[in-house]
């Protein structure tokens, strides 16, 4: 069964995830989305200053924003969202409150659109063994490295194995 098969027409499922250096001084985000049987994958590296002293909550708030943000473009109604940190559902909730920049940013943004995307949260363990978890982390470390797509990458299949761009086979497409 691939990722996709149990979703409705118009609905997304995306798995995020988020990384820090220090030494760098800079933060990375990596994205899984699925939607109408095609895989999107995005990553990107941000030297931020304003959001450094996130750490990595800045690289997977920036993750969660990415996701919405492709399914508001795409008109696409709903998105399931994966996640590790509990934060990225508990500052769209209310349930935590967001102090710093990026974090009222994120909730603010999710507030703006959310009469038009119904987001539901499902929290996974980190480093569990949750496939896709696993390669959204590994996405984000890459990227760390300079390595990200910045774009949307549209990948051939709908469930690869494993992930193209993971291993270093990825090519782009446009």
């Amino acid at each position: 069964m691939s990722e996709s098969s149990n979703l409705q027409e118009n609905s997304a499922r995306a798995w995020v995830d988020g990384s820090f250096s220090p030494e760098e001084k800079a933060f990375a985000y990596g994205v899984i989305l699925f939607f109408r049987g095609e895989t999107h994958i995005r990553s990107g590296r941000r030297e931020d200053e304003e959001l450094l002293s996130m750490r990595n909550v800045a690289g997977e708030l920036v993750a969660a924003w990415r996701a919405m943000q492709f399914c508001m473009e795409k008109k696409i109604p709903a998105l399931e969202l994966y996640y590790d940190y509990e934060g990225i559902e508990k500052w769209c909730t209310g349930a935590w409150k967001a102090n710093k920049q990026g974090t009222k940013a994120y909730r603010d943004y999710y507030r703006r659109i959310s009469a038009d995307l119904k987001v539901s949260f499902h929290k996974v363990r980190g480093h569990s063994g949750d496939k896709y978890n696993e390669l959204v982390d590994k996405l984000a470390k890459k990227a760390l490295r300079g390595e990200g797509t910045e774009g949307w990458q549209l990948t051939e299949t709908e469930q690869p194995e494993p992930l193209r761009g993971i291993g270093g086979e990825y090519e782009k497409s446009n």
